[in-house]
């Protein structure tokens, strides 16, 4: 949900912020009055010019697709829908894409491209090249099993940091560890030609996988920070 934050004071431990969040909370989150959680500020910025671009190259993807499916829906019409159900689901006001921020702009890219692969909508070819280029592309392929690299479906696991011989996985906090999803051929590349040589050749890159996610995508291992899991 989008909040309203205010600085109080600068410690050199830290910033104090008063909030106020467009909801009221529930009493689970607080203990003693404090609640712990995540801040991510919106910048000044807006939307940039290649933003916008993959934004309505998704939303023609997605319509493309639904064509295929026997639907006539225009991408005038796929960008309505989207943007109401990201709205609803991020709990966020209105926003236009001529002068949203590049923050929230950010985060409803990562939102679309994460529908597009959940469901198994082809990318032409100018809005899979945008795409890979976004922060979280990485931890989104992870997430819904696509290579990183060519985007094809049941990809695998690869650890960028070494897990070494004769280690557990199962007892392994694989949530500390870089990794890649990657298809078997390029599982395979990966191994031949070394992880160095392999991200310089497809400009990839790995990323760290919450022990959530981990957990969803049945990765065994055992995970600390009071959340002990034998997944």
């Amino acid at each position: 949900m989008l909040a309203k934050f205010k600085k109080l004071k600068e410690t050199t431990d830290g910033t104090y912020l008063l909030t106020f969040v467009p909801r009221k909370l529930d009493d689970i989150y607080f203990v003693d009055d404090i609640a712990n959680g995540s801040v991510e500020l919106d910048d000044s910025r807006q939307i940039s010019s290649a933003q916008r671009h993959l934004i309505y190259a998704l939303f023609s993807d997605i319509a493309n697709y639904e064509a295929g499916c026997g639907k006539r829906v225009s991408s005038n019409k796929i960008k309505k829908i989207m943007k109401e159900r990201f709205m609803k689901d991020y709990e966020c006001e209105e926003f236009s894409l001529s002068n949203m921020s590049m923050t929230l702009a950010s985060e409803f890219i990562d939102y679309l491209i994460d529908f597009v692969m959940e469901s198994n909508i082809e990318l032409k070819y100018e809005s899979f090249s945008m795409s890979r280029e976004i922060k979280k592309w990485s931890y989104l392929c992870i997430k819904n099993r696509r290579c990183t690299v060519c985007e094809k479906k049941a990809a695998v696991l690869h650890h960028l940091d070494a897990v070494g011989m004769g280690r557990n996985r199962n007892k392994i906090n694989h949530s500390k560890l870089l990794m890649i999803a990657l298809c078997p051929f390029h599982h395979s590349e990966i191994h031949d030609l070394g992880d160095k040589r392999f991200m310089n050749r497809y400009h990839c890159y790995g990323t760290y996988v919450d022990a959530n996610l981990l957990q969803k995508l049945n990765i065994k291992g055992r995970y600390d920070q009071g959340d002990l899991h034998d997944l």
